[in-house]
Formats: structure tokens, sequence, C-alpha cells
């Protein structure tokens, strides 16, 4: 993470303060904005992703503790660290402050060395959080590719099985063929039901052999693509049911149905691995917690233009998300099922995915009791 791509907002009644605050800070090239109370502060949050806060602690209408709770309780601020500054040496305050979720305190009169000391640790703290994200994505993925491949090697093994069985069948047929030959028994009835037979077992072989190929190739298309990151252009329709063929061994053993939507001509430029990744997480996700009490449902991913943006909507039709979880669903780690396979990383690592590696946007709509709608907005050209 460069300096110059970390943004820190400075809060602060003083004009004097902010001011020399920022020149401290714009020294090592961060970026910053100032306000000057805490109301002001909760509506810049909303505007503007953050790295970091230097938060005053002793401000009218709105105090610097009072401003931290704030920030904390709301899904966009809530995990942007926060750093007290204030002239105040007052040990209640400083235990006052951790306790309303700051990391660290800045006395005044300021000294510029320990401003930067102090502001250089959390942002050294948050690239470790990013890199450890990165690390989490990656093994989640690895964790779905090896899931892919349990569910491939059982798909595989059945018509395997079916043709091994056919196989054994039609080689004593033919063994009793060959004898009623030599015995000069062979009479026309018979040799017609033997050929009659066989041409249905071949048929039946052939057909467990195509469904193969295709589980096979599709798996294989997306396993590639997962371990390359590099942008190319796909047919949306094609390469969603390529997904979805790969996905066959885990659907096809709930009673739960995708439909894919999507016209045939549709052309997206994008990176196919990560496209694949979010596409596989969202069915796992609605697997997993949509119809967790639910022995149906159905998956329907539509696709529109609207604008210079590609949308992509994916909905289900199962137990949705209640008013009070809803801002909370894409924070890392949290999860309404801790208990039950979840993590509360699948929704993070989609909408990480979606912003940063295809500068989209996503949003989620949702309803308990009558499923989510996850909208994807892509940009036509990129």
């Amino acid at each position: 993470m460069n300096n110059c791509d970390v943004n820190i907002l400075i809060v602060d009644d003083s004009p004097v303060c902010r001011e020399v605050l920022r020149e401290v800070i714009s020294d090592h090239d961060y970026q910053t904005d100032s306000v000057d109370s805490g109301q002001n502060a909760l509506e810049q949050v909303k505007k503007k992703s953050y790295d970091l806060i230097l938060l005053d602690i002793h401000m009218p209408d709105m105090d610097g503790f009072e401003t931290c709770l704030m920030l904390k309780a709301h899904m966009v601020s809530s995990r942007i660290p926060v750093i007290f500054v204030t002239g105040s040496s007052n040990p209640q305050d400083v235990a006052k402050g951790f306790s309303a979720g700051a990391v660290d305190y800045i006395q005044k009169p300021i000294i510029p060395s320990e401003v930067l000391a102090r502001v250089d640790q959390q942002i050294s703290l948050l690239e470790k959080d990013r890199l450890a994200n990165i690390v989490l994505a990656d093994v989640k993925k690895m964790a779905d590719l090896g899931s892919l491949v349990s569910g491939i090697a059982h798909e595989v093994s059945s018509p395997f099985g079916t043709l091994k069985l056919a196989l054994n069948h039609m080689r004593s047929e033919i063994a009793k063929t060959q004898v009623k030959m030599e015995d000069n028994t062979l009479q026309a009835s018979y040799l017609t039901k033997f050929l009659l037979e066989a041409g249905e077992l071949v048929a039946s072989s052939e057909k467990n052999i195509d469904n193969v190929t295709q589980v096979l190739s599709s798996f294989k298309l997306i396993a590639v693509d997962q371990c390359n990151i590099s942008k190319s252009i796909i047919n949306l329709e094609e390469y969603v049911n390529t997904i979805l063929l790969s996905l066959k061994p885990k659907i096809k053993v709930t009673s739960h149905k995708v439909y894919c939507d999507i016209p045939e001509d549709v052309f997206i430029q994008t990176k196919p691995g990560v496209f694949s990744q979010i596409i596989i997480n969202l069915i796992s996700n609605s697997l997993l917690h949509g119809f967790a009490d639910k022995s149906n449902g159905s998956i329907h991913i539509a696709y529109q233009q609207i604008a210079d943006s590609h949308v992509i909507k994916y909905t289900d039709d199962g137990c949705g998300i209640s008013a009070k979880h809803l801002d909370l669903i894409c924070q890392e780690y949290f999860t309404t099922k801790p208990n039950s396979g979840g993590t509360g990383l699948g929704l993070f690592i989609i909408k990480n995915l979606i912003e940063s590696d295809l500068n989209g946007k996503m949003s989620i709509e949702s309803q308990e009791g009558q499923g989510v709608t996850t909208t994807i907005k892509l940009p036509l050209k990129v």
C-alpha cells in the first residue's frame, strides 16, 4: 500500500490544530481531509472511504467519545481505526477512549515525529490485515476448488461404474453368443436380441462418456481460470452455464434448481477466474445459509445492460436476511451461523472481489423469509 493511497480524516474544532496535523501527515504523502465536528465526521465517512481517523476529544455539541461510539456503530465506519488527539492526560479519559473503540492516543501539543510514528504503525497494521485477507481469500478459493474436485470425483465415479457394468455384461453376452455360434445353435431371434441389447448398451455408454467429458471439461476450464488473473472476453451465458455444470455434483444432491436467464449474445471483458469465484461463492452461500431450513428452492441468474454497466442479478428464494443483519452481512467475519459451517468470509470476499478485482459495485436487497437479491454492476468498458 503506497502512502498516497492512504486516506486519513482529521476531526478537530480548531482550525489551527487541523492545519498542523494536515501538514505533518502530508509530509509522508498521506492524503488528508478535515472536518470541524463529530457530526460532520459522521457525514464525511458516508461520502468517502478512510483508512484512519484522527479525532479530537473535546469538541462542542458532540465530543470525541460520542463520535467514536457512533463511528463504531455504523457498518461503513466501524472498522476504521481511530486515534484520539487530546490535551488531556487524565487516565480516566484514556480508559474511556479505549472503551469507545480508539486504538491509540496522541497528546497535544503534538510532536510531529510521534504523530507520524503512531500513524505509520496503524497503516502498517492495516497493510498486514489486507495481506492476511488476500491469503484468506486464496485459502477459500483453494477450499472451493477442493470441494469441486470432491464433487467431480463422485460425479465421475457413477457413470464409470455404469460403464464397467455395461462392459462386463457385454463381455458375458459376447461369450454366450460365441458358444452358440461354435455349437451351431445360434438362432436369428437370439442374434437379433443380442444386437438390439448391444446397441442400447453402446448408446447408454456414449451418453455416460459425454456427461463425464462435459463435467470434466467445465471443471478444467474453471480450475485453470481460477489460477489466471488476466482479463479476457467471455460469452456470459456460456460461461455461467459452464460454472453451473462444474457445480452440478454439488447442486444435484439437493432439491434446489438454478436458472440462467442471460441472452446468448452477451459478451463481457472480465477476469474469468475472479468472476467464476464470485458465482461459486454466491451459490455456496445460498446452499449453506439461504436454504438451510428449506428442502427446495430456486436460484435465478439474470442479466441486463443499464447505461454504462453490465448488471447481473443473482436471486435466491431462501430464508432471506433480517433487517438488523442486512447492514452487517458483508463485514469481515460476520456470520449468523458460527456453529454451522459459516466463516463470515463468503460475502466479504465476494464484495472485495467485485470492487477490488473487477472495479464493480455490489448491493444486497432482502427481507426475512423472502430471499436475497445480490446485484453486481460491472463497467461496460474496462
